[in-house]
């Protein structure tokens, strides 16, 4: 990584840390939902834990994820972090 796309990455992390939390979540259970990928399978492909998927969906969850596992769940789904924030 270039410094170039290092600074990028870190703009990027200082604006999903400044999104809504509920706008994430709500955006990343619209793209699971479209996937045709089952929560389980999402869950083999990221290794973030079934129950951790499952807290997307709820409604009254708070689980969000962090940005790292997020930009995980993003590249399994096959779209980029900037369309959940």
């Amino acid at each position: 990584m270039n410094i170039q796309q290092q600074k990028e990455f870190i703009a990027l992390y200082k604006q999903y840390n400044s999104t809504d939390k509920a706008v994430i979540k709500d955006n990343l259970k619209h793209y699971m939902n479209k996937s045709e990928l089952k929560i389980n399978e999402i869950a083999g492909i990221t290794g973030i834990p079934v129950q951790s998927l499952y807290q997307l969906r709820k409604p009254y969850a708070e689980y969000c994820p962090e940005f790292i596992p997020a930009i995980i769940i993003c590249d399994c789904l096959g779209i980029s972090v900037t369309e959940i924030i």
